[in-house]
C-alpha cells in the first residue's frame, strides 16, 4: 500500500480551511460566532503552513509560509489584539491567492 504524501494532506486540510474562512466571512464577520470559526480556520491554515516540510516550502518559497504561520500564532497567542479588520482583509486578500496557489500546486506536484 503506498502512503500518502503528508504534504498532500496538509495542503488538502489547507484548502478546506480556506473555504470554511470564506464561507463564515461570506455569512458575516459581526456575528461573534462566525468571527471565532473564521479565526479558528485562518489558524488551521497556519498550522498546516507549519507542518509542511522545509523541502516542500523552500521549493514554493513564493508563497509567504512564515506570514501565514505568523498569523496562526497572532490568532491562538494573542487573540485579543486580533481585529476584524485584519482577519477580512486576510479572507478577501489573501486566502483566493493562497488557495489558487495550493490548487496548483496539488495539479502538479502530487
Amino acid at each position: 500500500m503506498e502512503k500518502i504524501n503528508p504534504n498532500f494532506l496538509r495542503l488538502k486540510d489547507m484548502l478546506q480551511a480556506i473555504d470554511d474562512a470564506t464561507s463564515a466571512h461570506t455569512r458575516g464577520l459581526d456575528d461573534r460566532h462566525l468571527l471565532m470559526a473564521a479565526s479558528y480556520a485562518i489558524a488551521i491554515i497556519g498550522e498546516g503552513a507549519g507542518k509542511l516540510s522545509t523541502d516542500f516550502t523552500a521549493q514554493h518559497s513564493a508563497i509567504p509560509w512564515r506570514q501565514i504561520i505568523g498569523m496562526r500564532h497572532r490568532i491562538i497567542h494573542d487573540y485579543g489584539n486580533v481585529s476584524r479588520a485584519r482577519l477580512e482583509e486576510a479572507i478577501i486578500r489573501d486566502l483566493p491567492i493562497l488557495k489558487q496557489e495550493i490548487e496548483e500546486i496539488l495539479a502538479s506536484d502530487f
